[in-house]
């Protein structure tokens, strides 16, 4: 199943920064990063290297949070929320106790 909703949103916004470029700040070949484009391979998932695509575009606050939300595969959620999450025992468990309560 290819996942066209990534690449578009890159295509949209990468403006003038080429897909070397683009390629070069996520550390694959720029054959890999056409695949990624052309939803032929799953969005990357690794946090730092998303980020650092998304600072190669120079994306906003709010492009960013769209690009982690582009990147999500089927039943995960957005790796950036998944990295703030798993780097903060503290939120793991207060959401854990929010279920609890049902307040999720």
């Amino acid at each position: 199943m290819r996942n066209r909703k990534f690449g578009e949103f890159i295509e949209s916004h990468r403006k003038s920064v080429s897909l070397q470029k683009l390629a070069d700040a996520y550390g694959c070949s720029r054959a890999y990063m056409w695949d990624i484009v052309h939803g032929n391979v799953s969005p990357p998932q690794d946090y730092e290297k998303l980020l650092s695509m998304a600072k190669c575009m120079h994306l906003t606050e709010k492009q960013k949070y769209e690009f982690f939300d582009k990147a999500i595969l089927i039943n995960d959620i957005p790796p950036d929320i998944k990295q703030i999450i798993l780097s903060n025992p503290i939120l793991i468990n207060k959401i854990r106790d929010m279920n609890k309560k049902g307040e999720l």
